[in-house]
């Protein structure tokens, strides 16, 4: 890949990624995804959004990640629910995406030897495994946590919520863990993600939590990873 984009957490905001997108014509993008659900917001904003989520799924090099905010409008598995959901928006989205669409997310993705995820994989899953061992289990894991998320009352740790955001499972996974609370490095690997909120892009060792509301971006190329303000043009 020559030059890779990362667009973290959209709720909505489908105008500016595009025109993040139109300045940089990356060759592949990671999209970390959140697309729907806003403060404020409408069936008819989330409607326009899935078109747009559509859109970049039939047209563009990419990959959209799991998240919290899209798992409970591709599964009833209330175990799968946050805040923000509703039935209105619920019938919206997916008279627009099929579970075809659905399907083609991902729990997760390597850029090189960078993790990608929405949330971001906490060292309490993983402690002891070497970066091979936790690679075969990500990939032994994840058809098990698609077939979970998609069983009504089926619970998987790639997408059970934490108690400290009010979840029953002691700590968040893949797209639910608390950069602030519930993240802890896992040595030596070097992890991208975004879900919890922060004023600038922060670091913590080789991790980086990119959710700035869709003030930033990441750019990967050359094997070398740069972070971006979107512009006031594209504001």
């Amino acid at each position: 890949m020559s030059k890779v984009i990362l667009i973290p957490d959209i709720h909505l905001k489908v105008d500016r990624a595009q025109r993040i997108l139109d300045k940089e014509s990356p060759d592949f993008t990671i999209y970390l995804n959140d697309f729907p659900d806003d403060f404020n917001d409408t069936p008819e904003m989330n409607r326009k959004a899935a078109i747009w989520m559509k859109s970049k799924l039939i047209n563009d090099n990419c990959v959209w990640l799991h998240s919290n905010h899209t798992s409970h409008y591709l599964s009833a598995n209330r175990n799968a629910r946050c805040s923000g959901y509703s039935e209105h928006k619920d019938y919206a989205i997916n008279d627009v995406l099929t579970n075809h669409d659905w399907l083609q997310l991902k729990w997760f993705y390597w850029l090189d030897d960078i993790l990608i995820t929405h949330a971001g994989l906490s060292n309490v899953f993983v402690d002891g495994l070497s970066i091979k061992e936790i690679k075969e289990k990500l990939d032994r894991e994840q058809e098990e946590a698609t077939k979970q998320l998609y069983k009504l009352g089926g619970k998987h740790w790639f997408f059970n919520c934490g108690v400290v955001r009010y979840g029953s499972s002691p700590f968040g996974g893949l797209v639910w863990n608390d950069f602030d609370q519930e993240f802890i490095p896992v040595p030596g690997l070097k992890q991208v993600f975004g879900h919890s909120i922060v004023p600038e892009p922060t670091w913590n060792g080789d991790n980086l939590c990119l959710d700035t509301n869709l003030q930033h971006y990441a750019i990967y190329e050359a094997g070398t990873l740069t972070v971006h303000p979107v512009l006031p043009s594209i504001l």
